[in-house]
């Protein structure tokens, strides 16, 4: 995902209905406002660029905080790179979706997620399940960028 060409119409929709979709499943099990508000801004910026949203399957299972938290806080550390690249878009109606990239952030939030997390036992049972939902949740990711119609394999890894 991070490979994303934001700057381009098809590479910005396609990153913005991976995210909507991934953080929209997300946030029916994790129940997270931050999830809630990132979903909602990429939806106005597809909405902005008349761009239909990708539909996941529900998730039936809940996740771990913890798994959640390390996912949503690593994906807005990389927001910051991908910002300054949609930056770069010539294309006036894609620069002015700007409502997922204007988000607003705690820089402190990444540190803060990755002490709590180094306080943890790396065995054991708690270990397990936060490393397995976090695979869980890029699974989703990954299913949500495979269901985005936008230009497949021409920007995305």
């Amino acid at each position: 995902i991070s490979t994303a060409d934001v700057a381009t119409r098809s590479g910005f929709v396609r990153f913005m209905q991976t995210h909507e979709a991934a953080f929209r499943a997300l946030d029916s099990v994790a129940r997270s406002p931050q999830l809630h508000d990132l979903a909602d801004r990429a939806a106005r910026d597809l909405q902005s660029l008349g761009a239909e949203a990708v539909v996941l399957p529900r998730i039936e299972a809940a996740l771990d905080p913890w798994a959640v938290e390390y996912v949503v806080q690593g994906s807005r550390l990389g927001t910051k790179v991908l910002k300054r690249r949609w930056q770069e878009a010539t294309d006036p109606q894609v620069r002015a979706a700007s409502a997922y990239f204007d988000a607003p952030g705690d820089p402190a939030a990444w540190r803060s997620t990755c002490d709590a997390l180094y306080a943890l036992p790396a065995k054991g049972a708690e270990a397990d399940r936060i490393v397995a939902d976090a695979c869980r949740i890029f699974d989703i990711f990954s299913d949500a960028l495979a269901r985005a119609p936008g230009a497949k394999g021409l920007h995305f890894a």
